[in-house]
């Protein structure tokens, strides 16, 4: 499974259910992988993800294993549907008529696009699977 190591940070509050990390790291914060989830460079975690002897001031990484299947479904699946589209619009009007491939082509890409917001819909409700390493006890 690929893993993209998102962010060192530090605990910043312990809390019974919650964790509160704090990044100082402004240059890797527009390729993180979940950005989105932070707020001015802090991000509330379940405590359940963290060891039992976790402090306020001790350093972590957060990483998360969602980037490789979201860049296939994302790039990939509208590509295939596109290449679809003009192989069955070659296989049913024939390699003479150009531009039928081609409107069959962008039929086919339309329908990977649909189906590429369906599946996102679908895979929205899906949390992303973030682990927490803490570095140097």
């Amino acid at each position: 499974m690929m893993t993209e190591p998102c962010i060192d940070g530090k605990i910043k509050v312990v809390r019974q259910q919650q964790v509160v990390l704090q990044f100082a790291d402004d240059k890797t914060c527009a390729g993180c992988g979940i950005k989105h989830l932070c707020n001015e460079k802090q991000i509330t975690l379940d405590r359940h993800l963290f060891d039992d002897d976790i402090k306020p001031g001790q350093n972590v990484q957060v990483v998360y294993h969602k980037v490789f299947q979201t860049a296939v479904i994302i790039y990939l699946l509208p590509l295939f549907f596109f290449f679809g589209g003009l192989f069955l619009g070659r296989r049913i009007w024939g390699p003479a008529n150009e531009p039928m491939q081609i409107f069959m082509a962008f039929i086919g890409l339309v329908l990977g696009l649909l189906v590429l917001n369906r599946l996102n819909k679908i895979l929205s409700g899906k949390k992303y699977k973030i682990e927490v390493k803490t570095i140097g006890r």
